[in-house]
């Protein structure tokens, strides 16, 4: 009789075919966590010029430091460490990711507003193209993850009613 393999159920342990693909699975978040919020940085570090008369309040500083945060996170998985365990990092992480989702739409759209920021519009045109893009991404999501739940506690509502 043939042996059947047995897959883990840990969450840490992504199994296919037999192969442990966890360590590359982690390095592939880490370089897109990397790419993302370097953009980011590159993005805002850049409108720090002291020519640049744009707009820097706190959504500025925050974006930066919830960015360099995001890559020390997503180094975490890379060296073994879970931090799903400790729940009260979790919601705090949960919160920070609401107010930088805010952060991110309301600056790039006033960075774009009349008269728009040359430092972002004209000096990097593509990279404010794509913030502007992931700006409206990221807004997309959560109206759509707030439909979603909507929906579901409608139906969970219908199913307790009747």
């Amino acid at each position: 009789m043939p042996s059947l393999k047995r897959i883990s159920t840990k969450p840490n342990n992504l199994k296919i075919n037999g192969k442990n693909h966890t360590t590359t699975l982690n390095i592939v978040l880490f370089l897109f966590s990397v790419a993302l919020n370097g953009s980011i940085l590159y993005y805002l570090n850049n409108l720090e010029d002291v020519s640049c008369k744009c707009i820097r309040d706190w959504r500025h500083n925050f974006i930066k430091a919830v960015s360099i945060l995001s890559i020390i996170i997503s180094t975490l998985p890379i060296f073994n460490i879970n931090i799903m365990g400790m729940q009260y990092m979790v919601t705090l992480f949960g919160i920070l990711g609401l107010v930088n989702i805010y952060s991110i739409y309301t600056y790039i759209t006033d960075l774009n507003a009349t008269p728009p920021c040359s430092c972002a519009v004209v000096k990097q045109p593509k990279l404010n193209s794509f913030m502007k893009g992931y700006a409206y991404f990221i807004y997309g999501v959560c109206i759509f993850w707030a439909i979603v739940l909507m929906f579901s506690i409608l139906v969970y509502m219908k199913k307790k009613i009747f």
